[in-house]
């Protein structure tokens, strides 16, 4: 199961181990690290979990996910599973009990949460429920490509106004639109231009995927 805890776990490690072995990149486990890096002329990578990986009940792995170095993560990955909603269901349920919980440790913690990949319901209920703002790392507006995958303006706005950020991407199938259907630059762009008109400069960002 690529979603079980300790294959999660497992794949820290390994990267971790990888980066013992060379001097540009290094773990950024605060803001701080970013400038560093930017100053130094290093890289400092974020760990970013796409979706929740089945823990149960037992919330306290969050807490070593913390300690290894996450500090950002999604609620499910596509598919819901026991704290929220994915957009490949075909209903989103939305947050679930646990997910509220989840949520609630997130938080504590200061892991930053992502909804790149859940259902629209779980979206909103995930941003309304957050005592911090949130983010969608990689995405793109759905008013200018009808995909799941992309984000309906309801949720792009409900985003913005808690203050959480929006990384538009640029992975192949993603950010087309009907005036650039092939991916590009531009149809890239055209995403991008949509969600700052829509809610300001200070909430979107480039999450290429």
């Amino acid at each position: 199961d690529p979603w079980s805890i300790d294959n999660v776990i497992w794949q820290i490690g390994m990267v971790q181990a990888d980066l013992d072995h060379q001097d540009l990149v290094f773990i950024g486990r605060k803001v701080e690290d970013i400038e560093k890096a930017f100053k130094e002329g290093k890289i400092a990578m974020i760990i970013h979990i796409e979706g929740a990986p089945h823990m149960g009940e037992e919330l306290e792995w969050l807490d070593v996910l913390y300690g290894l170095g996450v500090r950002c993560m999604g609620i499910a990955y596509s598919r819901g599973n026991e704290y929220g909603g994915g957009l490949a269901d075909k209903i989103d349920k939305g947050l679930t009990d646990l997910g509220y919980e989840l949520i609630d440790r997130m938080n504590k913690l200061g892991i930053l949460i992502d909804i790149a990949h859940a259902g629209d319901k779980t979206s909103l209920e995930v941003i309304e429920y957050s005592r911090y703002p949130v983010a969608i790392t990689h995405a793109g507006a759905r008013a200018l490509w009808p995909s799941r995958r992309m984000k309906p303006d309801e949720v792009i706005q409900a985003l913005a106004e808690r203050g959480g950020v929006f990384g538009v991407e640029a992975a192949p199938h993603t950010t087309i639109t009907k005036n650039n259907p092939k991916h590009s630059i531009e149809s890239v762009m055209e995403h991008f231009q949509y969600i700052e008109k829509l809610v300001g400069i200070d909430h979107v960002a480039f999450g290429p995927d």
